[in-house]
């Protein structure tokens, strides 16, 4: 496989370019999958919290590449926001990938319908990355956006707002270097 090029995330982490997904596999096609992949030369797979995590943890774990070679993304499903369940959601992935740390953990969706519980979410992915939990988590510009209105916004006109920042405003996450003017510009 020729050499994949990386993104360098607004946290200096660099996300390999090109990955595998496991949406929709079945748990044994999943772990024939994923081995195949990293033989090849992946060295990023997204696991999103399909019900298959196990099984990737175990390609991951059989591959014989240090865990550091490999970058493993997941996600929080709604299902799961709200602080304390973000952060369970993030210690079931954990427990079922067979490792320690996320390289990148970000949110399924904004959910403006609830709205303080995508926040909170969101607070709780802030809190895995300063624990070290995670090494990335997403810039998001739904997210940051619809705190901005929010708060500028009468509890009147507010689910307009929301519902047009998150039609409107759809890069997952900034890089260095890629920004979109709807969006308040990258921090570390």
């Amino acid at each position: 496989m020729p050499e994949v090029s990386t993104l360098t995330l607004n946290n200096d982490v660099q996300l390999p370019g090109l990955g595998l997904g496991v949406f929709q596999t079945l748990p044994d096609e999943t772990r024939d999958a994923v081995a195949a992949a990293l033989a090849a030369g992946y060295r990023h797979i997204d696991t999103a919290a399909y019900g298959n995590g196990r099984q990737v943890g175990e390609a991951v774990g059989g591959s014989g590449l240090d865990r550091s070679e490999v970058f493993l993304e997941t996600n929080i499903g709604i299902s799961d926001y709200g602080y304390d369940k973000t952060l369970h959601g993030f210690e079931r992935s954990v427990r079922e990938l067979g490792v320690d740390q996320i390289d990148l953990l970000i949110l399924h969706q904004a959910l403006p319908s609830q709205f303080e519980s995508t926040l909170d979410a969101y607070r709780a992915l802030e809190t895995l990355l300063a624990d070290g939990k995670v090494r990335a988590t997403p810039r998001s510009c739904v997210i940051s956006k619809m705190a901005i209105l929010v708060r500028s916004c009468s509890s009147s006109s507010r689910s307009s707002t929301l519902a047009w920042t998150v039609t409107s405003c759809r890069l997952p996450m900034q890089t260095r270097g890629v920004s979109d003017s709807r969006c308040p510009p990258a921090t570390r």
